[in-house]
């Protein structure tokens, strides 16, 4: 890793544990990264944690994920990928439900985080590219 470049690897069982271990990974990211500021950081992390937690909540069976996320000059770049069946998404139909409803909001939650989010069946699972820019902070 170099000077310009920061990143961290949570890999595990696709359960709620593994998501707070990201979590807390992210959180100590940041401390490496004071340039990013604290709102592309919570967005960001927001994004993450929506799409690790849906990998959890709706695959069966025993299953693996790995997130990955790096900081780079003005960018914030994540991978996660799992081994859940693969799965066919329409990203761009996800939308916010009706305010009483109790799900549903996770994937339009991500889209609103970041700059890009793509997901792309595999294989041996499926494969989340999450992008977000930022202006350094002094």
């Amino acid at each position: 890793m170099d000077a310009e470049t920061r990143s961290i690897q949570v890999e595990g069982a696709a359960d709620l544990a593994l998501v707070e271990r990201v979590l807390d990974a992210l959180d100590g990211l940041w401390i490496t990264a004071p340039e990013v500021p604290g709102e592309d950081q919570s967005l960001f992390r927001l994004a993450i944690a929506e799409i690790s937690t849906n990998v959890v909540t709706h695959s069966e069976g025993h299953v693996t994920m790995s997130v990955s996320a790096r900081v780079t000059p003005g960018t914030l770049h994540a991978l996660i990928q799992d081994t859940a069946a693969p799965v066919t998404i329409e990203l761009a139909a996800a939308a916010m439900p009706d305010a009483e409803a109790e799900s549903g909001r996770g994937l339009a939650l991500a889209r609103a985080s970041v700059d890009v989010l793509e997901h792309h069946p595999a294989p041996s699972g499926n494969v989340w590219v999450l992008r977000r820019s930022f202006t350094p902070q002094q």
